[in-house]
Order: C-alpha cells, then sequence, then structure tokens
C-alpha cells in the first residue's frame, strides 16, 4: 500500500513542478534582493537631503523585513521538507537529488547571520542618524552626516551582495538538482 506521499510524488510531473516552483522562488528572491542593491540603494543616494534618503531608506528595509525575511525562512523551511520528501522517494536517481535541496536549505539558513553581523547594524545606525536628524530639526544636516549616510547606504549594497550571493547560489544548486533527476 502507497502512501499520499508516493502517490503524490510518483504521479507524472509533481516532482518537476515542485522542483521548478522552488527553483523560481528562489530566482525571484535574488532577483529582488539584486534589485535593492541595483536601483533602490542608488536612488536613495539621489535624495535632496538626508533626512530624505533616511525615510526612504527606513521604508525600504521595513518593507524587507515584512516581505523578504518571512519570504526566506518560508523558503528554507520548504526546502528542508523537499529534501526529506526527496530523500524518500523510492527511485535511487531521483533520491540522491537531496543533497541539492540540503545545499539550498543551509544557503538560505546563512543569509540570517550574514543580515545580523553584516547589515543589520547598518540599519540600526541610519536609523540612529535620522531620530538624531529629527532631533535636530534639520534635514539637511552637515556635510560630515551627509558624508557618513552616503557612506553607510554604499556599504549596506556591498554588504547585500552576502544576500544575494547566497540566494543566487541556492537558485544554482536548485537548478542543477532539476538537471540531475
Amino acid at each position: 500500500m502507497s502512501t499520499l506521499y508516493e502517490t503524490a510524488l510518483q504521479s507524472a510531473g509533481v516532482l518537476p513542478t515542485v522542483q521548478v516552483a522552488f527553483t523560481t522562488a528562489l530566482a525571484f528572491t535574488a532577483g529582488i534582493a539584486f534589485c535593492l542593491s541595483l536601483w533602490v540603494i542608488p536612488v536613495i543616494l539621489l535624495a535632496s537631503t538626508p533626512a530624505s534618503a533616511v525615510v526612504q531608506y527606513i521604508e525600504m528595509i521595513d518593507r524587507g523585513g515584512r516581505y523578504l525575511q518571512p519570504t526566506s525562512r518560508l523558503l528554507a523551511l520548504g526546502l528542508f521538507s523537499l529534501t526529506w520528501l526527496i530523500a524518500r522517494h523510492p527511485d535511487p536517481a531521483i533520491s540522491m537529488a537531496w543533497r541539492y535541496y540540503a545545499i539550498c536549505g543551509v544557503l538560505l539558513v546563512l543569509v540570517a547571520p550574514w543580515e545580523t553581523f553584516m547589515v543589520f547594524p547598518i540599519n540600526d545606525r541610519i536609523k540612529e542618524m535620522g531620530a538624531q536628524l529629527e532631533k535636530a530639526g534639520n534635514a539637511e544636516g552637515n556635510p560630515a552626516t551627509k558624508a557618513e549616510l552616503e557612506r553607510l547606504l554604499r556599504k549596506w549594497r556591498d554588504m547585500h551582495g552576502g544576500r544575494i550571493a547566497l540566494l543566487v547560489l541556492a537558485t544554482f544548486a536548485s537548478a542543477v538538482a532539476i538537471v540531475d533527476t
């Protein structure tokens, strides 16, 4: 008697559909992360005042916290589930693909410490700068404030490259799993 899992996963097209869906979700998430660095930060750097740049930046990171973080967590959970399901597949040629999805899951899990240690301190400092500008009632700030903000935004863009790289590597590993099965 076959389990629901075996019946579903062995049905024509189910496994490839799930694999393509995860690969697409990974690529989409990587693309969003890439756009933040490629387009959003350069646009924020064009803001007329440091206070305006800070407001735009805080909006961007708030949306990232609302959408990108939960998406990455759900993808990691889904990839670990897919890893477990594929490892149980009765066809040894397919069950060997569990390794690729385990790699994907690990890469996604690595995004959290990367952001915690490399990106979030920049977020905190820029928020602090915004509070200082608001308290002083000076949207323009001073030349040192503007220079520090620009440096921090560029550093964020560069550090965000770590998230992009991890997502691109996970997308690649997921694509290799499709080809390999």
